[in-house]
């Protein structure tokens, strides 16, 4: 079984970094973008959780920072900047989970992450439990060319 969608929201990370060490905890802005993910996930949830191994993809669109000059503003271009993967892939995971989607995140054997600058927020989902697709990623036109 396949679950592919759209959300047009915005992923905050799980985790937060103070000093010099990472304190695992969920501040209320994170809990409340949690909620709101939820919230949005819900209507495609399918009738049972899936089981099994599952493959997961997560392309996360960020609106292109406020100083990047237009002529840059092309299409979508590889964000480089925090959050990082793991934070996303885990915060979406565990808002999945609790949406029953899957029995446990831990279901996932394989995750990609895919971070992008375009002209909007934006989450697509994608989970399979079949082969891992590589038409899922979506090609990346070079800003320029």
């Amino acid at each position: 079984m396949r679950v592919d969608f759209h959300i047009p929201c915005h992923v905050a990370p799980k985790q937060s970094v103070r000093g010099s060490s990472i304190r695992y905890h969920q501040p209320k802005k994170i809990t409340n973008n949690a909620d709101l993910l939820a919230w949005y996930m819900l209507p495609y949830r399918p009738r049972r959780p899936l089981i099994g191994p599952l493959r997961a993809l997560y392309i996360v669109r960020y609106p292109y920072r406020g100083g990047e000059p237009k002529k840059n503003r092309t299409g979508p271009i590889p964000k480089d900047t925090s959050p990082d993967h793991e934070q996303l892939a885990k915060q979406l995971g565990d808002v999945l989970q609790s949406c029953r989607f899957f029995v446990n995140d831990a279901q996932i054997s394989e995750a990609t992450v895919v971070k992008l600058w375009d002209t909007r927020f934006d989450v697509h989902i994608v989970i399979d439990d079949g082969l891992l697709v590589a038409s899922w990623i979506p090609p990346l036109e070079a800003a320029g060319d």
